[in-house]
């Protein structure tokens, strides 16, 4: 049951490498993480569990910045906070 799992995965790993917009790139990335974790606790695989949790934290926080360099994620600025625009 697993090892079509971890194909799943390996695919979306493969697509990241086949996108070159930075927003796409990193939403198939937190996929890819959330489906080699799913892989890792399935199969066993402690270092490929370790890695993916580390890493999808990571991808998140370059996902939520690629969103406000596009506009998609309005910027916090101390200096704007509990204003009214």
């Amino acid at each position: 049951m697993s090892e079509p799992l971890g194909y799943l995965a390996s695919g979306l790993v493969l697509a990241t490498f086949c996108t070159r917009d930075m927003v796409p790139l990193r939403a198939l990335a937190i996929t890819s993480n959330l489906a080699f974790i799913a892989y890792a606790v399935g199969a066993g695989l402690h270092p490929v569990l370790l890695l993916h949790a580390l890493l999808l934290p990571l991808n998140a926080w370059h996902l939520i910045g690629a969103l406000r360099r596009e506009g998609g994620i309005p910027a916090l600025h101390p200096s704007t906070q509990g204003k009214s625009p």
